[in-house]
């Protein structure tokens, strides 16, 4: 069996690791200043208002007893407000804290707290599955759009290598809309050009024969 060699100077407990020992000497009584354990039952804290708050609430004396809050009904000390609301709806059939998302009742603050921000979390995540399955989506990337059309828009642009859309004017093919839709347009203003000038120079030449 491994030997204790860690041993508190105090209280002469025992110990097989250094760092055990450490933690039993924050708590130790014998370590820790007379003030800050309580004197009726040992118990010991960090701080020297937290032992007034203990003695008066655990074992009702104690310069606190008269300033801390109490229930109303049965005249119970409490550290604080909240725990006078959680005594309430315990004890003393107060509305319970009901979840507005799964309607859970809870009777301690805390505790309605935690579990709200987990529900709402939980259904978070659920609506946002719930949109990506609806939403239309790519088969081949995973990237979603607003609507099918877009999705088909994509699809045919990006992933397929067809020459869909045929310029009417000069004949050229491209694979993307905006593309063959901004060539189309110059092609268009060309051409009108084009004829604007073979208009003006037969005009021309109609004139000089007469």
């Amino acid at each position: 069996m491994e030997q204790r060699q860690f041993q508190c100077s105090k209280c002469q407990s025992a110990y097989r690791h250094s760092q055990s020992l450490k933690r039993h000497e924050k708590t130790c009584v014998y370590h820790c200043d007379v003030s800050t354990h309580c004197t009726v039952c040992r118990s010991v804290f960090s701080r020297v208002d937290n032992v007034a708050t203990h003695m008066a609430v655990m074992h009702g004396v104690g310069y606190k007893v008269a300033s801390l809050p109490r229930c109303t009904v049965c005249d119970k000390l409490c550290a604080k407000k909240q725990d006078v609301e959680d005594h309430m709806r315990k004890f003393h059939d107060e509305p319970l804290l009901r979840c507005g998302t799964c309607l859970s009742e809870f009777v301690f603050r805390n505790s309605y707290r935690t579990h709200a921000m987990a529900c709402r979390s939980r259904l978070d995540e659920r609506r946002a599955r719930r949109l990506a399955r609806a939403a239309p989506t790519c088969g081949v990337c995973g990237k979603i759009f607003k609507t099918a059309q877009y999705l088909t828009e994509h699809s045919r642009t990006i992933h397929s290598n067809t020459l869909d859309f045929l310029c009417h004017y000069c004949g050229k093919p491209f694979q993307h809309k905006a593309s063959w839709y901004r060539h189309k347009k110059k092609c268009r203003d060309s051409s009108r050009q084009q004829l604007t000038s073979g208009s003006v120079r037969t005009a021309i030449c109609f004139n000089n024969r007469h």
